[in-house]
């Protein structure tokens, strides 16, 4: 039978075990000395096969570094034979295997954090018309690379459901859902980058402000709505690139995003402080050029693939926008002209209406 991969599975899924042979009563319960047995050790490449039924639990201890990539192999005959994999501080890691099949093999992969004795306890929920063997090996703990690293920040970058029932956005999960991106992200370029994980903990404040700031009920712009969903796709269109260089500039410029939209809460005496009011001058040689054309895009847009915006009249323009940090130009005619050097990326922010200047071509 071909290889699958074990996904983990959770303890609220045990009603789903009465799709096999029922669990008898040895099964339901966890021997209370179990994590008191002496484990057996592990070793790369070591292969252990063994008897099992119901009641038994087979524990084993496997000795390994920090950030390490593990596959264990998993090999079953005749016996639904689950791993549960624990950390050095006595923490689940997860719970791998499946429950209805006897035969074939698993895949059991985790990544450590810390460095120690890691268990793994096995055992079964159902008895076999004879007891069943496995073989357990302990197939690679290999240092965590690059591309590990960001494949494991994206699990934490997926996007949850920031909407309720009515439709209505919810602002405080939106904002939570970025800051654990941001801290996976900080994590994943740790080494390379010294000052990554201090980075992600500056914006991680400030959405922890910002969340304390946000009231339900209070209106926040669609706009204002993209701009958050615009942070996380950029942190993650980072990841997607699978080069260092690329997330950690990713990183900087939502940091940077975070901490205008929460300088520009400060200034204000209401919630998120709303949309702010901005004034669009062209100049060229210092005068003024009237009838030009204005387009922009968030700073973010080189990470987030964000089409070009135009503003509804002609300079000199104002509009309302969502604090952040973007990039203006300004064209002739209504279709944004080719950039041929990125403009400096302007915040936008505070109460008062904002005038920005930006060159006539």
């Amino acid at each position: 039978m071909m290889a699958r991969v074990a996904t983990a599975l959770s303890l609220l899924c045990a009603p789903a075990l009465s799709q096999g042979a029922p669990i008898t009563p040895a099964a339901a319960a966890v021997p209370a000395a179990e994590s008191e047995k002496t484990a057996e050790i592990l070793t790369e490449g070591k292969q252990v096969e063994r008897t099992l039924t119901v009641g038994e639990v087979h524990n084993y201890t496997v000795h390994l570094a920090a950030n390490r990539s593990v596959k264990l192999l998993l090999e079953k005959r005749g016996v639904a034979a689950v791993a549960t994999v624990f950390a050095p501080d006595g923490k689940k890691v997860g719970v791998f295997g499946s429950t209805t099949s006897g035969q074939g093999s698993e895949e059991i992969a985790f990544v450590t954090k810390a460095a120690g004795d890691y268990r793994v306890a096995l055992r079964t929920f159902f008895n076999p018309s004879a007891p069943g063997r496995y073989r357990l090996t302990l197939a690679s703990a290999r240092p965590l690379s690059d591309e590990d690293k960001f494949r494991l920040a994206m699990q934490s970058c997926q996007e949850k459901n920031w909407l309720d029932s009515d439709n209505n956005f919810l602002v405080d999960q939106a904002l939570k859902s970025i800051s654990r991106c941001l801290g996976a992200v900080g994590e994943s370029l740790d080494g390379k980058y010294p000052t990554a994980v201090e980075l992600a903990e500056e914006g991680s404040r400030e959405l922890d402000y910002l969340i304390s700031r946000w009231r339900w009920g209070e209106f926040v712009s669609p706009a204002y709505q993209e701009s958050l969903t615009e942070e996380l796709s950029a942190l993650v269109g980072g990841l997607e690139r699978m080069e260092a260089k690329h997330v950690w500039g990713a990183l900087q410029v939502v940091v940077m995003d975070i901490k205008v939209k929460a300088a520009h809460c400060r200034q204000s005496n209401r919630g998120l402080g709303g949309d702010v009011k901005v004034k669009v001058v062209t100049k060229r040689e210092g005068a003024e050029v009237k009838e030009m054309f204005v387009f922009y895009k968030r700073c973010l847009y080189k990470y987030s693939k964000s089409s070009p915006n135009r503003f509804g009249k002609l300079t000199p323009v104002s509009s309302t926008l969502p604090p952040s940090i973007y990039i203006m130009w300004a064209g002739k005619n209504d279709q944004p002209p080719a950039l041929r050097h990125d403009p400096a990326c302007v915040p936008v922010q505070g109460d008062d209406e904002q005038q920005i200047d930006i060159p006539a071509p």
